[in-house]
């Protein structure tokens, strides 16, 4: 399956991919106020709005200058999706061990 940098090119490709930083990160809150995560309520809220804001200073990263992302080898954006991850798999852990 082709690259969707190249299908639809750089600037459209970081659009389609940015609500995939945010959403995610916006359900973990869906999940504690319906109860199917039953970790710590309030470090899932917590662990919730802080990942969105991280997500979305991510997609400002990666939209501000997407043309960038096709140009660098390294671009800042993508050393933050792994530090997101690790905050991520962090802050589940401590909500569900305390």
């Amino acid at each position: 399956m082709p690259d969707a940098a190249i299908v639809y090119g750089v600037k459209r490709a970081a659009w389609m991919i940015s609500p995939s930083f945010v959403v995610p990160f916006l359900m973990i809150a869906v999940g504690a106020w319906t109860g199917v995560l039953t970790g710590h309520f309030s470090l899932l809220l917590a662990l919730s709005a802080l990942m969105t804001a991280y997500g979305v200073y991510v997609c400002y990263l990666m939209l501000r200058r997407p043309e960038e992302l096709a140009v660098e080898e390294n671009h800042v954006s993508w050393a933050h999706m792994y530090r997101m991850m690790f905050v991520a798999q962090v802050g589940f852990a401590a909500a569900y061990l305390l």
